[in-house]
């Protein structure tokens, strides 16, 4: 069996989602590829560019063109060169981003392809945007709440584990000074690949307060240089490091005394996979606004909703309380599924259904149920989440 493994518009967690996933199917799919009809230079200087300009500005929703159909249609006539060529002769697409999802179902439709089976894999804890399309054979996530009852093809196996336990993972290449910040169990900041908003002012609040800090900046060369110049000029080496990507992010969480990042899957999946309490930091994107809501009713997070609290005792109150961190990281090890590679292979090998299209009453139900649970109580604190509950309220 060949497969395919598509990511998004660059190369962050989601590739290195595609990489846990492709060594879940070892035995399964015959070297399976990872691509994404996304990633070209056009695309990055204009869409991408798009949401870097959100990101680097905390504007708390990305412009509604992204999601009009239109726009999708648009944008499958810009990669269907590409994509018809990554996917030839492919049996099972896995796809890890919404935009791709809804590009490889199109393409198979447009091609007359009936028997390429079409599985979107959802990283993050989070729906939305969803692009649902009847080609699609099954729909793979963690507790997919405003999916369930729309699909009778859903699979909630959880996000991609690493394959090592990071206690085991060795220190001998890291460097002096990173190993003598490590001792002091510093916070690990993690900005992503297009940063979380304003990192700068998240360094310096805890900075100011004595802790030690790890920054992990990702591929945004920007914003290590912009961090690595403030270090220059205020000898701050002692207490503050910086670090761009890192590939293996997990080996480094056990020595940290919590994690502050966006509600993202990747990263708060591996916090919880090191039992290290997780800080999620003021949404940016709609969907990181819904993530963190459903993280914080199950209790696996501390969310500070305004970058003030960065600055003040709700920060604190995990980073000093140690029976708090504790119970967070607890609760956010529960959401783990340690069988995901096994429930995985059966999905892939499995999938292939009647297809049909979910209904409106369907989705009526999925938004009681989420209404019921609190939920979209906790996403009108932001301007990103009172753009998803607005989204819900078309279904009651």
């Amino acid at each position: 069996m060949r497969a395919a493994i598509l990511y998004g518009f660059h190369q962050s967690g989601h590739v290195v989602a595609c990489e846990r996933i492709a060594s879940a199917l070892s035995g399964v799919a015959t070297d399976p590829q990872i691509v994404s009809p996304l990633d070209n230079d056009i695309l990055r200087e204009s869409i991408g560019k798009v949401y870097r300009q959100f990101a680097m500005h905390s504007v708390n929703a990305i412009p509604a063109t992204l999601t009009d159909e239109r726009f999708r249609d648009a944008l499958y006539d810009e990669v269907e060169e590409a994509i018809g060529s990554q996917l030839a002769g492919v049996d099972v697409i896995l796809s890890t981003h919404a935009y791709s999802t809804w590009l490889s179902a199109k393409h198979l439709t447009v091609s007359g392809n009936t028997s390429c089976r079409l599985i979107d894999v959802q990283t993050d804890y989070s729906d939305w945007p969803v692009y649902p399309h009847d080609r699609v054979d099954a729909y793979v996530g963690p507790e997919l709440r405003f999916r369930k009852g729309l699909y009778h093809n859903m699979h909630e196996i959880g996000i991609p584990l690493p394959t090592q336990h990071p206690l085991s993972a060795s220190n001998g290449e890291r460097p002096q000074w990173l190993q003598e910040l490590l001792s002091q169990r510093p916070v690990l900041i993690v900005g992503g690949a297009d940063g979380f908003g304003p990192v700068e002012e998240a360094v310096e609040a805890l900075y100011d307060q004595g802790i030690p800090v790890l920054v992990v900046t990702g591929r945004n060369k920007d914003l290590y240089e912009c961090l690595a110049q403030r270090l220059r000029t205020r000898n701050a080496r002692e207490r503050i490091g910086i670090l761009g990507f890192v590939r293996d992010l997990w080996q480094l969480m056990p020595k940290s005394r919590a994690v502050v990042t966006k509600a993202g899957g990747m990263t708060v999946t591996d916090a919880f996979f090191a039992e290290v309490p997780v800080i999620c930091t003021p949404p940016v994107l709609a969907w990181e606004a819904e993530s963190m809501a459903q993280l914080d009713a199950m209790g696996a997070v501390h969310n500070l909703w305004e970058w003030d609290d960065m600055n003040s005792q709700r920060c604190r109150d995990v980073l000093k309380n140690g029976e708090m961190a504790r119970g967070i990281a607890r609760k956010g090890k529960e959401l783990l599924n340690n069988n995901y590679a096994d429930d995985l292979r059966e999905i892939t090998q499995n999938s292939q259904t009647e297809r049909r299209s979910p209904t409106l009453e369907a989705a009526r139900k999925v938004m009681s149920d989420v209404s019921r649970k609190g939920i979209r109580d906790r996403l009108v604190y932001t301007a990103a989440g009172r753009l998803l509950a607005r989204e819900m309220d078309k279904y009651e």
